[in-house]
C-alpha cells in the first residue's frame, strides 16, 4: 500500500518570506540566504515524507508516514492562470503574509476570498501565519479581515530559536492535515 500523500500549497503575497519558510519546512536549507530576494516563478513544489500520527477507526492511534508535497506558490498575480492546476488536490494550505507590510494583510484576505474558500477545507486545514522578517520586538499581529476562525500563528526565522517554533507550529498543522489525508487515502481504498 502506498503512503497517503497531502497536498499543501504556500501562498501569500510577494515578499512574505514564502520560500524561506517552505525551505525550513521542508529541510532543504539549514542556513537561508538573507541577503537577496530571489522571487518564485510560478511554483517550486519540495517533497518529503513526513511521521505523524492519525486516529484509527478502533479508536486508537498509529504513526503513518505521510509523502508531502509542499508547493510554494509565486505571490505575483501574473501567474493566476495558474490556479486551477495548483488548486487541484489540495488537503492544506498554508497562507503567509509580513504584518509589517500594511498591504499585506488586505492582499493575504484577497487570497483566501478568491482562491482558497472554493477548497471548502475545514478550519484545521488551513494555517495563517503572521511572518516577521526581521522578529527584533515584534509585536503579536491580528487575524486579517476575514481569517479570524482559522489559526493564527507570529513566526520568524531570525534566530535558531524562532526558526524552531515556526517549524512546531506547522509540524502540528502538518499532523491535523496528515489525518485529514489520511482518511481521505483510506476512503479511496476501501472504494476499491
Amino acid at each position: 500500500m502506498a503512503d497517503p500523500k497531502a497536498k499543501i500549497i504556500v501562498v501569500g503575497p510577494i515578499k512574505s518570506g514564502k520560500t524561506r519558510l517552505v525551505n525550513q519546512i521542508a529541510d532543504f536549507e539549514s542556513e537561508p540566504n538573507l541577503e537577496s530576494y530571489v522571487p518564485t516563478a510560478g511554483v517550486r513544489i519540495l517533497e518529503f515524507d513526513r511521521e505523524v500520527s492519525h486516529a484509527t477507526k478502533r479508536g486508537g492511534s498509529r504513526a503513518v508516514t505521510l509523502a508531502v508535497e509542499l508547493w510554494d506558490c509565486s505571490g505575483d498575480q501574473q501567474y493566476e492562470a495558474c490556479w486551477p492546476a495548483i488548486l487541484a488536490g489540495v488537503v492544506g494550505v498554508i497562507l503567509v503574509f509580513n504584518p509589517e507590510n500594511p498591504t499585506h494583510e488586505r492582499e493575504v484576505a484577497k487570497w483566501y476570498s478568491s482562491f482558497i474558500a472554493k477548497l471548502q477545507l475545514s478550519q484545521a486545514q488551513i494555517l495563517v501565519l503572521a511572518h516577521h522578517i526581521d522578529s527584533d520586538g515584534f509585536k503579536p499581529a491580528t487575524a486579517p479581515k476575514g481569517l479570524s476562525a482559522f489559526k493564527l500563528a507570529d513566526t520568524s526565522l531570525d534566530s535558531e530559536n524562532s526558526a524552531r517554533e515556526a517549524k512546531a507550529v506547522v509540524n502540528d498543522f502538518l499532523t491535523r492535515v496528515g489525518s485529514a489525508a489520511v482518511h481521505q487515502h483510506e476512503t479511496e481504498l476501501d472504494a476499491l
